[in-house]
C-alpha cells in the first residue's frame, strides 16, 4: 500500500553502569522521509473517507524531522536467573521541531513538511520469585505524544501501536485501537495512537536449563487525543468509557534457550475484543479447536527470540 524510506543521524552522549542507572541524552536526532502511496491506497483513502482524510495522508507526507530526547534506565536484579526479586524502570523524553525556523524556508523550497511533537513515555517492570523455578513476571508502560503549533499529526514512527510477540499476542502487529474503532475499518489503514496503555503479566515456570513455560495475560489499547487525527470518534480516548476499550489476550507459551539466544512459541487468544460492537466483545466463549485453524485469527501463534518484556 506505501513505500517508506527514512535516512537519519543522530549525536547522543551515554553513561551509566552496566546492570544498573543508564542514562542517554540524544543532543541532535535528524531525520529525512520520503513516502510514497500506491494508486490503489490513495483512490480507496479518498473514496472512502472525505472529511478525515487528511489525518491518514500528513502522517505520509515527505518531512525533514529534527528532535531532542532523553532517557533514564534503571535496573535492579531484573535480568538475575537467581531467586531474587528485581525491578526495571524506563522514562523516555522527546521534544522535535525545536529548530525549525532556522530552516524552515530551505524546506519549502525542497517541499518537506516539518512536524512539531512532544512524546513521553514510563515503563515499569518487576519480577518476583515465587516456588522453585516458578517466576511472576509483569510490565506496565504508558506513552503520550502531542503535535503542537500548526501540526495535528505526527510522523507514522512516532505514533504508538499495539499488538505483536511482544505485547498484545493476540493481535498482529498494528491491529488493535485506536479505542473502539470498528473492524471494517482494519482492512485498510493500519491502527496507530497518541496514547497508549498496557498491561502484561506472565507467570513462567524453568522445567531445565533449556526449557521454560509460560501462561499470560496481556491488556491494553492505543486512543487517538487530537480531534483532526481521528478517523471516527470511537478513535477518541474519553474517560466516561476507556476502560470498556481495554483489549484482552489470555495464552500460554514455551522457551527454548540455546545459551546464545532464547527461542520463544507463544499462543495467544483474544478474549476482549473492543472493535467489536458493545455486547459482542467478549470473544473467549466462541473459541473451540476448529477456531484455532481458521482465518478469523482468534488464535495466533507468536514466534520470537528472547522475552518480550
Amino acid at each position: 500500500d506505501y513505500n517508506r524510506l527514512r535516512i537519519y543521524q543522530n549525536y547522543a552522549i551515554r553513561w551509566g553502569q552496566t546492570g544498573g542507572s543508564f542514562r542517554e541524552w540524544r543532543l541532535l536526532d535528524l531525520s529525512l522521509i520520503r513516502s510514497g502511496l500506491t494508486s490503489s491506497f490513495l483512490s480507496q483513502i479518498l473514496s472512502r473517507f472525505v472529511e478525515n482524510r487528511r489525518a491518514i495522508l500528513s502522517s505520509f507526507e515527505n518531512a525533514f524531522v529534527s528532535r531532542m530526547s532523553w532517557t533514564l534506565t534503571h535496573n535492579q536484579n531484573y535480568l538475575n536467573t537467581r531467586a531474587q526479586r528485581g525491578y526495571h524502570v524506563r522514562f523516555y523524553g522527546e521534544i522535535s521541531g525545536l529548530t525549525a525556523p532556522l530552516y524552515s524556508t530551505l524546506l519549502d523550497v525542497y517541499g518537506l513538511s516539518h512536524y512539531r511533537s512532544v512524546k513521553g513515555m514510563v515503563e515499569y517492570k518487576h519480577t518476583w520469585p515465587i516456588y522453585v523455578r516458578h517466576r511472576l513476571v509483569q510490565r506496565i508502560k504508558a506513552g503520550l505524544v502531542v503535535p503542537y503549533g500548526t501540526n495535528f499529526s505526527v510522523p507514522y514512527e512516532t505514533y504508538f501501536f499495539s499488538g505483536g510477540s511482544s505485547n498484545m499476542r493476540g493481535w498482529r502487529p498494528r491491529r488493535i485501537g485506536p479505542g473502539s474503532r470498528p473492524t471494517y475499518l482494519s482492512s485498510l489503514v493500519e491502527r496507530t495512537g497518541e496514547l497508549a496503555l498496557e498491561g502484561n503479566i506472565e507467570w513462567r515456570i524453568q522445567w531445565d536449563k533449556r526449557i521454560e513455560s509460560a501462561f499470560f495475560a496481556d491488556a491494553g489499547n492505543v486512543w487517538m487525543i487530537t480531534q483532526k487525527a481521528a478517523l471516527v470518534e470511537n478513535d477518541l480516548f474519553r474517560l466516561n468509557r476507556f476502560y470498556e476499550e481495554i483489549a484482552l489476550t489470555l495464552g500460554a507459551g514455551m522457551r527454548f534457550n540455546f545459551s546464545f539466544l532464547l527461542f520463544r512459541l507463544d499462543l495467544g487468544f483474544k478474549a476482549y475484543d473492543p472493535s467489536n460492537p458493545k455486547g459482542e466483545r467478549f470473544v473467549l466463549d466462541d473459541l473451540s479447536w476448529r477456531s484455532i485453524f481458521s482465518s478469523n485469527e482468534q488464535v495466533l501463534l507468536n514466534i520470537g527470540i528472547g522475552h518480550p518484556f
